[in-house]
């Protein structure tokens, strides 16, 4: 990857984490601790979380879509033609990082139901998939390619989750199925 193409790499990546690290420290910082303090478990507690969880991730959707949407703008507005491909990285990455937003909400759920394996399993999934795609992308198909294998990756990290969550009875698939269409209408 040349060092020009990187450093755009690098700005589009900048503006995606700062959504990402927003979400991950609200899972550290409240769902972790009310679910783990919470004596309720299986299907009580997501009964009682589900409609909480729903009206934000409909609140995130709607906001994640609206700059998915305006990404490749926001960046031909904030930088010169040198750095316009970081618009449609962003674009990309953005969509990686609804699946990460989700994931890491399940992470926090997890954590809180005191199951850390189904986390570390799910980020080796992830691990896996980069590691197999983006040697594969990269050098055919270039760096759009390669970043949607990183949408995969937090697809596959998120499904995962999901599956390992529905053993300890917090499944959301469906609620997620459905924000999931929203987002991409």
């Amino acid at each position: 990857i040349p060092f020009a193409l990187l450093g755009v790499y690098g700005i589009a990546r900048t503006f995606a984490d700062t959504i990402m690290q927003l979400f991950q420290r609200m899972g550290n910082l409240l769902i972790f601790p009310k679910i783990s303090a919470s004596a309720q478990r299986g299907y009580d507690l997501q009964r009682a979380i589900s409609p909480l969880r729903l009206g934000v991730l409909t609140l995130v959707a709607i906001g994640l879509a609206f700059a998915v949407a305006i990404a490749d703008r926001f960046i031909y507005l904030v930088y010169d033609e040198r750095y316009h491909a970081a618009g449609l990285f962003l674009s990309i990455l953005l969509v990686g990082t609804w699946f990460g937003i989700l994931a890491t909400m399940a992470d926090a759920m997890m954590l809180g139901v005191g199951k850390p394996s189904g986390v570390a399993f799910s980020n080796g999934a992830k691990l896996a998939v980069i590691a197999m795609a983006l040697p594969a992308l990269l050098p055919r198909y270039g760096m759009s390619a390669a970043l949607a294998s990183f949408v995969v990756a937090e697809a596959v990290r998120y499904v995962v989750l999901a599956w390992r969550m529905r053993g300890v009875g917090l499944s959301f698939l469906r609620q997620d199925a459905m924000l999931t269409i929203f987002f991409v209408l």
